[in-house]
C-alpha cells in the first residue's frame, strides 16, 4: 500500500477528530499531560497544600523532594481495524472497500472518548493511589497522608435516593481536609460521572426547580453539577462518582506519549487482507483522590 494512501487516511482521521471538538470533560475529571518516555513519574506531597517560606538561599529540596512517587507506564492500544481485500484493492486501483467508513468512524469515536474507557477500568480496579492506599477508601492511613474518606454508601437508584446520596457526597467532599486542617476543595464545580442508564434521574436533579419526592421539595441541586455519561461503566453498574472539576489536581491522569495515527500491516504474503488500523501509545492512572467521591450501591 502506497505511503500516500496512509497519509490520506491520517488526514481524513484528523479532520474528523478535529470536527468533533475537544472532549468536554478534559481537564475536569482528568488532567491530560504529555509523556516523553515509556513511563512517567509523578511526585506528590503528603500535605497537599503545604508550602515553605522563601529564603534568600532556598533549600530547593524542600520544593521538589515530595513524599510520594507514582508511576504510570504507557501501553499501545489499537482501534478501527480495516481489513482491505488485497485482490479488490489492486483491481480497484486503491479503493479501500466498504469497511473503510465503518472502521474510520469507529476510530474517531473511540479516540475522542478514550480517556473514559481507561478511567472506568481504574474505577473498577480501585488500585492504589500514590500514597499506597486504595484510591477509594474510608480508612486512608500513613504518615503525611490526608485523612479523608471518599466513599459514600449509596441508598439506591430512585430519584429520592440519588438526591439524598448526592447531598451526602457533597458534604463528604467539602469536609475533606489535609493533615494540617486545610480544606482541599476550596472552589467547587461538580461533575457526576454516571452509567448511561441513570441519566434521566440525574438530569431531573440538574434541571428541575421542584422535586416530587416525599411530597413537594425545592430542588437544591439544580444547576449545581454537569453530567458525564461514561458508557464504559456498564449497564448493570449502579455506582457513580461526584467529581470536583475545580480541584487543583484532578482525580485521574491521562498521559500521551504518541497521539493516535493510522498504520498498515501487509507483511504476511499468505494473508488475503491488508490490515489498516489506528494506534496510540498512552495510558491513564490515578491522580489525587481528594476531589472525587464514590457513591457505592454495590457494597464497595
Amino acid at each position: 500500500m502506497d505511503n500516500s494512501v496512509i497519509l490520506g487516511i491520517n488526514a481524513d482521521f484528523y479532520k474528523r477528530l478535529h470536527e468533533k471538538g475537544e472532549f468536554p470533560y478534559k481537564n475536569k475529571i482528568y488532567t491530560e499531560v504529555p509523556s516523553k518516555s515509556s513511563y512517567q513519574d509523578y511526585l506528590f506531597n503528603g500535605n497537599y497544600r503545604s508550602f515553605v517560606e522563601w529564603t534568600a538561599v532556598p533549600t530547593w529540596s524542600n520544593y521538589y523532594n515530595k513524599d510520594f512517587k507514582y508511576t504510570i507506564s504507557n501501553k499501545k492500544w489499537i482501534s478501527g481495524i480495516i481489513a482491505v481485500d488485497k485482490m479488490d484493492y489492486r483491481n480497484s486501483k486503491g479503493n479501500l472497500g466498504p469497511n473503510y467508513e465503518l472502521g474510520m468512524q469507529q476510530a474517531v469515536d473511540f479516540w475522542y472518548e478514550y480517556p473514559l474507557n481507561l478511567i472506568a477500568a481504574l474505577c473498577d480496579a480501585n488500585g492504589n493511589a500514590y500514597d499506597g492506599n486504595p484510591f477509594f477508601t474510608n480508612s486512608r492511613t500513613g504518615t503525611g497522608v490526608v485523612n479523608v474518606d471518599n466513599i459514600v454508601s449509596g441508598t439506591g437508584t430512585s430519584l429520592a435516593q440519588i438526591y439524598t446520596d448526592m447531598n451526602n457526597a457533597i458534604d463528604m467532599m467539602l469536609g475533606m481536609v489535609d493533615a494540617n486542617g486545610n480544606a482541599f476543595n476550596v472552589s467547587t464545580h461538580y461533575v457526576v460521572m454516571i452509567p448511561g442508564h441513570l441519566y434521566s434521574k440525574f438530569n431531573t436533579l440538574a434541571v428541575s426547580d421542584t422535586l416530587y419526592i416525599s411530597g413537594t421539595l425545592s430542588n437544591s441541586l439544580k444547576g449545581l453539577f454537569d453530567i458525564c455519561i461514561n458508557p464504559y461503566l456498564g449497564s448493570s453498574d449502579n455506582d457513580w462518582y461526584l467529581i470536583n472539576a475545580n480541584a487543583p489536581v484532578k482525580p485521574f491522569i491521562y498521559q500521551v506519549n504518541k497521539e493516535p495515527e493510522w498504520i498498515v500491516d501487509d507483511s504476511n504474503p499468505a494473508d488475503p487482507y491488508i490490515h489498516v488500523f489506528s494506534t496510540s501509545y498512552c495510558n491513564a492512572g490515578y491522580g489525587v483522590p481528594y476531589g472525587i467521591v464514590l457513591v457505592s450501591n454495590t457494597g464497595y
